[in-house]
């Protein structure tokens, strides 16, 4: 069964205004995922102290932008 509905397009201007959501710094900070940082830049640190240890050469700049 097909059910065909009209709407005026001030109605459909004011659903979309009504399906538009804002995302707050709260939401931007949780899509980050901070709880997964240090389980992800700890390999990274790791394999730059065992690096530096062993006197071998460290590019620094390197290091940091794999973390970031």
């Amino acid at each position: 069964m097909i059910i065909f509905v009209r709407y005026k397009l001030k109605d459909i201007i004011k659903i979309n205004i009504m399906k538009k959501k804002t995302h707050g710094l709260k939401a931007w900070f949780f899509a980050t995922r901070p709880w997964s940082f240090p389980a992800s830049a700890m390999p990274i640190t790791v394999a730059l102290a065992y690096l530096f240890w062993q006197g071998l050469p460290v590019d620094w700049a390197v290091g940091v932008w794999t973390l970031v």
